[in-house]
């Protein structure tokens, strides 16, 4: 009989075969340690422990059990290297997992504040991952005679060196927009935002960073929109991935990512999986996903503070969860070396703030 080794549990196997073969007294009663965030922008830390398991034990070879590992008078024997692996396929072995973009070996400090971006209430939507475009809410008011719709504005600058140029106001048209964050391609040319019934996102295009969008339209979004007609359930917090693949966004308080290939309509997607070390909240808000889709920052709008989690393969559960800070809408660069978010001033008004990072092995 021959046994194909499954890639999920392959390197478990290998890498375990000595603590159960040689070692059959030893408990795993110890957990792998959380992850740890060293961060200067807010206090307290938190992450969750996982469980090592073997799940399915059966599925091994009946020789990879500890009754052979002790020799006749009582000592451990090299059994491993004497155990036939012939009939075992180990082609099938995976890659080792990929160090995520943002590593949790990064300490955040030097912050400084980029530009104003409005009164209380201004909600940072999203800044490009080459740090070049930044786009936010500008609240609106219902109060008598002094009724106004959220407006949102747009900045670019030429370089991360630069100062962003005076923003404009995106023209929506005959369109009214809900009174949250807006998201911006990685490209810089698209811009979503939502519905005011919460019942729909529209997109807004541009040819090159210097041009006015175009009106909204709902574009790529109509398979979301239409999964929502008739339901009742409220939409927000649109969040593009640098690889614009990946769209994040809230559906009835939970958050919903769809996947596409580049050109494609926008699917309605699943509902994320995310252990969170916090405990449960019902109003988390993604913020931003990094790069390689690895790390989620999402803002608890219930404890108000905002936290990072990750996972090890763009299609896992985001398993490691740990707290960041009080600091809202938190957007990393490409590289994560630059941490986007907004800041409170003495004066009550919201400002676009950067935290540097580095490498703290």
């Amino acid at each position: 009989m021959k046994y194909r080794v499954s890639s999920s549990a392959a390197w478990a196997w290998v890498a375990m075969g000595s603590l159960f073969c040689l070692g059959c007294n030893q408990s795993l009663s110890q957990h792998p340690p959380a992850p740890g965030w060293t961060n200067n922008l807010g206090s307290g830390s938190g992450g969750t422990n996982s469980d090592v398991s073997v799940s399915d034990a059966s599925q091994l070879p009946e020789d990879s059990s500890c009754a052979d590992s002790s020799n006749a008078d009582g000592s451990v024997g090299d059994s491993l290297h004497q155990r036939d692996f012939t009939n075992v396929e180990m082609d099938a072995l995976p890659p080792p997992a990929p160090v995520p973009v943002c590593s949790t070996m990064i300490s955040y400090a030097q912050t400084k504040v980029l530009s104003e971006l409005g009164p209380s209430g201004t909600i940072l939507g999203s800044v490009t991952p080459d740090g070049l475009t930044v786009a936010w809410t500008i609240p609106g008011s219902s109060s008598p005679g002094d009724s106004k719709p959220p407006s949102v504005l747009v900045a670019d600058r030429s370089s991360t060196d630069s100062a962003f140029d005076s923003p404009q106001t995106v023209d929506m048209g005959a369109f009214a927009i809900g009174q949250d964050k807006v998201a911006l391609s990685p490209d810089r040319l698209r811009l979503v935002v939502l519905r005011a019934d919460l019942q729909g996102f529209l997109e807004l295009r541009r040819t090159d960073p210097s041009s006015a969008f175009s009106p909204p339209a709902e574009e790529d979004f109509t398979d979301i929109n239409s999964s929502v007609s008739g339901t009742g359930d409220a939409l927000g917090s649109p969040t593009i991935a640098p690889n614009d693949e990946s769209f994040i966004y809230t559906r009835a308080q939970a958050i919903q990512e769809s996947r596409r290939t580049i050109g494609a309509h926008w699917p309605p997607g699943s509902p994320m999986n995310i252990v969170y070390a916090q405990g449960s909240s019902q109003q988390l808000k993604p913020s931003a996903l990094s790069k390689d889709l690895l790390t989620i920052f999402v803002w608890d709008e219930e404890k108000l503070f905002e936290f990072a989690a990750w996972r090890t393969h763009p299609t896992d559960p985001f398993e490691r969860s740990v707290r960041v800070g009080a600091i809202p809408s938190a957007q990393p660069s490409s590289s994560c070396k630059a941490l986007y978010f907004t800041s409170t001033g003495t004066d009550g008004d919201i400002y676009l703030a950067q935290a540097d990072g580095s490498y703290s092995p």
